[in-house]
């Protein structure tokens, strides 16, 4: 038989135990919600930000990864470095305006105006005129996109191209392998903040 102590401290017990598995499970929950953010924070037009390849680098050069050899990159490769992250930071800025005008260009007064249209729209014939002209204002919206697309593509291989001139060729290895490994770890956490 339990003394009135015993059973005070076993209803403590296990309320204490019932509180500290839902702290966790809010801690789980909101570990998986910042996964899916922080791969999403690393994802930019289709595709990684360029920017954050070159913090890649000054983090792998200022935190000392084991083996790596751009622990040990020279004021030189670092200049060039800093400049091309110059260049490049311009090159982001230019596609995000264009990615801006894009999206401003989809809730364009025409585009809503010819979404009304096919809502009022009864005659068949008129439904077609009025489709022909969504498919062509569609069709410019999304040329204009995929303009982006390739931009930032073309973004992200100067970035590639430019880093990869300025290193020796083991760095270039080892700087591959380490994109690699963060895209996905990226992808990884990114799955399972879905998942869960």
């Amino acid at each position: 038989m339990k003394t009135k102590v015993e059973e005070r401290f076993s209803e403590f017990f296990e309320k204490w135990m019932c509180n500290l598995m839902s702290i966790c499970n809010t801690c789980k929950r909101r570990l998986r919600i910042i996964e899916l953010k922080l791969e999403n924070a690393y994802s930019w037009v289709t595709g990684w930000k360029p920017s954050a390849v070159l913090k890649l680098v000054n983090s792998i050069r200022t935190n000392g990864v084991l083996c790596s050899g751009l622990v040990e990159l020279t004021q030189e490769q670092m200049r060039k470095i800093e400049a091309l992250r110059v260049k490049i930071r311009l090159e982001e800025e230019r596609v995000e305006r264009e990615m801006e005008r894009q999206q401003v260009a989809v809730v364009d007064r025409k585009m809503a105006e010819l979404v009304r249209l096919v809502v009022r729209v009864k005659n068949g014939e008129e439904v077609r005129q009025v489709e022909g002209l969504v498919q062509v204002a569609l069709k410019g919206v999304m040329v204009g996109l995929e303009k982006v697309m390739k931009v930032a593509d073309c973004a992200r291989l100067r970035t590639l191209k430019g880093v990869l001139d300025v290193l020796s060729l083991l760095q270039c290895v080892e700087f591959l392998a380490e994109i690699d490994m963060l895209q996905i770890l990226l992808r990884q956490w990114g799955k399972k903040g879905l998942h869960h």
